[in-house]
């Protein structure tokens, strides 16, 4: 029997169906249980639905040495998030209860479990379970099924298992679970065997848990008087740069419109130089002239000219005496724009309250200089 390799290799695979699922349930608060060295919170931290990330962990050292790495970039601070980021690291046991992992949307335990004693799992489960209630939990843990397709293995997987349970074993423990705490239950799984050994499963089995609705109504408090406990150690926190904060937002605001209006207001007084007082400049995809006038470096800052057209096929931008106004759906249709601001409406509001800026009905009001008549 040959030794099976997994490409890409097993640990890659659990995390890459964890980020899946977050991809499909868009959760905006998760936590990570037994984050170790944190390495899927930092996969974590790029999906941008999540608003709160917590790591939790016993290992107190292994969370110091590695807490750095999911601090922000200086590529975060040039390119901030539109929702903010916080993300928290806790000292403390899977097994105790405390408030700072209440009322998350997910949570994850990959490959922990096996760690416990048998004897801790009741402790577990009412913790995960019975007290934090995520809406979605996934677990994975060793199938022992798949061990004998493991070439040489001996025993468990790792020294530190206490346990590793069969395909059976796991799927009832997880239906067990689904029966005391009104959860329903999926199987899935990552690294497949060889053809003709399907039978035995995956190597790594994993569970999705959510929880149903009407579990709220029933317990609606659940736990409420272990909320005043605080077993768990805060070792780190981290708040990433977002379009949130005021004063980056109103910073990346003014970069984009000085920069777009400069743009726009040059290719007008050049165009209207020419003879074109209807500033008749047609969009063309394929035409490097309008993409030098119209990108920076990358075409994805491409105004979308197709949305900016008046009916006749001409832009609107307006000359009226020593100023030029542009409309803000067109400065919106800027994709830098439109991230900044969720709306026109948002984009006029924001502006109105930046000084330097003039903003007439729908338009935007920009000076020609003496130099530029």
């Amino acid at each position: 029997m040959e030794r099976i390799k997994f490409s890409p290799p097993l640990y890659k695979q659990r995390y890459y169906f964890v980020i899946d699922l977050i991809m499909k349930s868009q959760p905006k608060k998760v936590v990570d249980l037994g984050c170790a060295d944190c390495s899927l919170l930092r996969k974590m931290k790029f999906q941008q639905c999540v608003e709160e990330l917590v790591g939790i962990d016993i290992n107190q050292q292994v969370i110091r040495e590695n807490m750095y790495l999911l601090s922000p970039l200086p590529c975060d601070y040039l390119n901030p998030r539109i929702r903010p980021l916080v993300i928290k690291l806790y000292q403390g046991s899977l097994i105790e209860k405390d408030p700072c992992v209440k009322n998350f949307d997910m949570a994850s335990c990959i490959e922990v479990i096996e760690h416990l004693e048998l004897s801790m799992l009741e402790a577990f489960s009412n913790v995960v379970f019975g007290y934090m209630t995520p809406h979605t939990i996934v677990i994975s843990t060793p199938n022992a099924d798949f061990n004998q397709l493991l070439l040489g293995l001996t025993g468990f997987r790792d020294r530190d298992h206490k346990f590793e349970w069969t395909k059976t074993e796991f799927q009832n423990w997880a239906l067990d679970i689904c029966v005391r705490y009104e959860y329903s239950v999926t199987f899935a799984g990552v690294g497949s065997g060889p053809a003709g050994t399907e039978d035995v499963g995956f190597c790594t089995q994993i569970a999705i848990f959510t929880r149903m609705p009407a579990r709220n109504d029933r317990w609606p408090n659940s736990n409420a008087d272990c909320d005043d406990i605080h077993s768990y150690k805060l070792l780190h926190e981290v708040k990433y740069p977002s379009y949130c904060d005021k004063n980056i937002f109103e910073n990346a605001l003014i970069n984009e419109m000085t920069y777009w209006t400069e743009k726009i207001k040059k290719h007008f007084l050049n165009s209207t130089e020419q003879g074109d007082t209807k500033n008749n400049v047609q969009h063309d995809q394929e035409s490097n002239e309008d993409v030098s006038w119209c990108s920076r470096s990358m075409e994805k800052h491409c105004v979308n000219w197709s949305v900016c057209k008046s009916a006749d096929g001409y832009l609107e931008v307006q000359k009226h005496g020593d100023t030029i106004h542009i409309p803000l759906d067109q400065l919106f249709t800027i994709l830098e724009v439109k991230k900044i601001c969720s709306s026109v409406v948002r984009l006029k509001e924001a502006l109105l309250e930046i000084e330097q800026f003039e903003i007439a009905g729908d338009n935007l009001v920009v000076c020609i200089c003496d130099n530029e008549k």
